[in-house]
């Protein structure tokens, strides 16, 4: 807030209230009104002194307003903002910042002026330590707040709490409401075998792992600074909003995936890929300084290289790479320019400046960065289980990691519990590995995820993943996954809902024989809006090199819209490109999947692409195109002969069109898969006629696939289907579900 802002509460166009905001922390104002809580009613917040003192300007923000314990954020559908004179006439939509004088209105419903359904949850019971905002280190943690006399009262850090555990028979902490800010990650060993980590009741505590960072001073045209003592990297926040890494090129906001890319001139230094080479004019290595960073993306999006510039030579057009990659740079590769202060030119753009330990960052409201700063990642990893088992982790939140960290690591940690947490601009939210296994992770909201949402792997066997939230994974690196397992067997992933991620929603990688993954489960997750940035990809992906049955079961998973984004090698995008349902990639075999729902899955519902004895069954698929098929089976020709799909089964399956489908079925040296049994709805039996009235076609699937009126396919019926699950709210994680970590 500004200094000494006039607040005045009015209900029904009276004043009832009225105080003065004179801090920059949050300031709760209460207010109590006699009011007829059976009829709606219109709250108003009048801020009535805007001015600039002493260069300052006065702002008033609001967060949110509780009504009768209902709480409606500023930005609430049901709030608008009066601005200026209180006459209806300048009148926007809600928000926090009050940067004008005039009123914040709320249209309150009656039902808001109804007691809240739920009593407050009650306080913990039992031995336990507490840590709060306002605790020192130096009490005894087991005091829920401060006493009356401070002189005893919670701890100040988990540190204090971790280590008083160890010391005594509690096992328990309870973390207050507030932020607490990492300097270093909290390390759980076996010393710490059996403790909990959990939210105070009703409360939601935050662990913070950024700088923040206040002292901005303007450069003009919108563009702020403020010196740091560590250079930035690739995460900065305002607001809990990611911001971007300024680029060269111009970003619209309309069209972020193919808009600030350059397109690569016949990309130079072969598979190695240590070198790319820019067309004429597109940069010169005066655009070039120390630090600057480059992401290069491969025709096929398949996955992104992020890098420093080593250099630049102008002769050839040639750009060298800090590290190079496996995958090569051909016609059709595309690159960021990043990092450079004199790129900051869009809203929301910022980059380090290393000639004098700047910060460079355009915001997108200058109005408000005084007041909420930014926030400047710096660490990695917030807690680590190192070796640790029974652990629990619950009801925390996570914020503001490194792209390159895990907010929560598993090493050799078994049989712990990582439940109800919440995860917002971190870089991997979860992260399983050195054989953790056992763990149950489940009822976590990950959101905003730079990089994955959930990794799993180096045999980290046995683990329920279970009704987690996942949505807008990838927001830097694009080769990615909402749950993501590598060499890892026996593991249950289950009613988790994956959206908005650049490549996978689910994906299980075997890339040589030391990571095969075996016997895991797949099953009831909704999976929507996947491959968003990148081609060659699926909702549910599950990679298969080595060429040996799995035992892998994926059933009852709802996949909706698969895109898939690509180059061409004359430099043009590609929409719809490669995007698969359900991908049996690179020789995937023993695979078994049924019951699930696909629809919109780009190029086909089910891809088996070289993999042996797959068995795709009772699956119901909804076509949005005639490129879409509902099964692809096809040859992985890199891979010779072991990449021939061999003893596949595709039987039992109901297709349906939104318009008369020319077939259902891609098979490309498909190596005689069993074909039978399946359903397909609006299947035309004759093409159009040409110019003499023949039809062009017989369609060669209509009879025993159609559900035509006459198919001798009705008689046959629809057997051993069991969709019980599809469409209802078990894809969906929410305070309904069991909280397993409880049991």
């Amino acid at each position: 807030m500004g200094i000494r802002e006039s607040v005045k509460l009015l209900v029904d166009g009276k004043v009832v209230g009225e105080g003065r905001a004179t801090s920059s922390d949050p300031q709760p104002f209460r207010f109590t009104v006699d009011l007829d809580a059976k009829e709606a009613h219109k709250i108003q917040i009048h801020y009535d002194n805007d001015s600039v003192v002493n260069g300052q300007d006065r702002n008033l923000y609001v967060k949110s307003v509780s009504i009768n314990g209902h709480t409606v954020a500023a930005t609430d559908s049901i709030v608008t903002y009066d601005k200026g004179a209180v006459d209806g006439k300048d009148v926007v939509k809600g928000q926090e910042g009050l940067f004008w004088g005039g009123a914040l209105n709320v249209d309150a419903p009656a039902s808001l002026f109804q007691p809240s359904a739920e009593p407050p949850p009650a306080p913990p019971t039992g031995p336990a330590f507490y840590v709060a905002a306002n605790g020192k280190d130096s009490w005894s943690g087991k005091l829920s707040a401060p006493n009356a006399d401070g002189t005893d009262g919670p701890f100040a850090s988990l540190e204090r709490a971790r280590d008083a555990m160890r010391d005594s028979d509690v096992d328990t902490t309870y973390v207050r409401e507030g932020t607490y800010r990492l300097t270093k990650t909290l390390e759980l060993t076996g010393a710490d075998n059996g403790h909990s980590f959990r939210n105070y009741p009703g409360e939601t505590p935050v662990l913070n792992g950024a700088e923040k960072v206040t002292n901005f001073i303007s450069e003009g045209n919108g563009i702020y600074s403020a010196k740091l003592s560590q250079a930035t990297d690739l995460d900065l926040t305002i607001g809990g909003v990611r911001q971007t890494l300024a680029s060269k090129g111009i970003v619209d906001a309309d069209n972020p995936t193919t808009t600030g890319w350059y397109f690569a001139d016949a990309a130079n230094g072969g598979p190695s890929g240590w070198s790319v080479r820019y067309h004429t004019g597109d940069m010169s290595s005066g655009d070039i300084i120390p630090g600057m960073k480059i992401q290069l993306m491969d025709a096929e999006r398949l996955s992104d290289t992020l890098t420093e510039i080593a250099g630049v030579n102008d002769a050839t057009r040639t750009i060298t790479l800090k590290n190079g990659t496996s995958l090569p740079f051909a016609e059709g590769t595309t690159y960021k320019l990043l990092n450079n202060p004199s790129f900051v030119d869009q809203a929301g753009e910022f980059a380090w400046r290393a000639s004098d330990k700047s910060l460079v960052f355009k915001p997108e409201n200058p109005g408000t960065l005084a007041q909420d700063g930014v926030e400047v990642a710096r660490l990695g990893t917030l807690i680590r289980l190192n070796g640790s088992s029974d652990v629990t982790i619950e009801g925390l939140g996570f914020t503001n990691t490194t792209t390159w960290g895990y907010a929560v690591e598993l090493k050799g940690a078994s049989g712990n519990s990582i439940g109800n947490n919440s995860f917002l601009n971190v870089g991997t939210a979860i992260k399983l590995t050195a054989a953790s296994s056992n763990n149950l992770v489940g009822g976590n909201t990950l959101e905003h995820l730079a990089v994955n949402g959930i990794e799993l792997d180096g045999r980290s066997n046995g683990n329920t993943v279970y009704a987690n939230d996942i949505s807008h994974v990838g927001e830097v690196r694009k080769g990615v996954a909402g749950i993501i397992g590598t060499g890892v067997d026996n593991n249950l992933i289950a009613h988790n809902d994956v959206d908005s991620s650049a490549r996978y929603g689910i994906s299980l990688k075997n890339w040589d024989s030391s990571n095969i993954n075996r016997n895991n489960v797949i099953e009831y997750n909704r999976v929507t809006n996947t491959n968003l940035e990148t081609a060659d990809g699926g909702g549910i992906e599950v990679l298969g090199r080595s060429s040996v049955d799995t035992g892998t079961i994926i059933r009852g998973n709802w996949v909706e819209h698969v895109g898939g984004l690509a180059t061409s090698n004359t430099d043009q995008w590609l929409t719809n490109h490669k995007g698969f349902g359900i991908y049996l990639d690179d020789m995937a075999g023993g695979v078994t999947v049924t019951g699930n729902f696909l629809k919109d899955t780009g190029l086909a519902g089910v891809h088996i692409h070289g993999g042996d004895n797959n068995l795709v069954t009772n699956n119901f698929s909804i076509i949005a195109s005639n490129v879409e098929e509902f099964i692809r089976v096809g040859w992985a020709p890199k891979h010779g002969d072991p990449g021939l799909p061999r003893n596949n089964t595709i039987t039992g399956n109901v297709i349906s069109g939104i318009l008369p489908l020319d077939d259902y079925m891609e098979l490309l040296t498909a190596g005689n898969p069993v074909i039978d049994g399946n359903l397909v709805h609006n299947v035309p039996r004759y093409g159009d006629n040409d110019v003499t009235g023949k039809p062009l076609f017989n369609n060669p699937y209509w009879g025993d696939y159609s559900l035509q009126a006459n198919s001798p396919a009705l008689a046959m019926g629809i057997h051993d289907l069991d969709w019980a699950m599809i469409g209802h709210s078990g894809y969906t994680a929410s305070d309904g579900m069991p909280h397993f970590w409880d049991a």
